[in-house]
């Protein structure tokens, strides 16, 4: 977010552009991996008979 703040203050538009776009597939990229390990902690409590 730094960075975006940053190219801002510099009006670089593209360079706003790309850093967000960054920003918001890693942003995706770690709420899949949280889903994934959410979807496979709920199938390891179903085996224990947890849930």
């Amino acid at each position: 977010m730094k960075e975006i703040i940053d190219a801002m203050d510099h009006q670089n538009l593209e360079q706003v552009k790309k850093v967000t776009r960054e920003a918001v597939q890693t942003i995706d990229s770690i709420d899949r991996q949280q889903f994934l390990g959410i979807h496979s902690l709920v199938e390891l409590c179903q085996e224990l008979e947890l849930i």
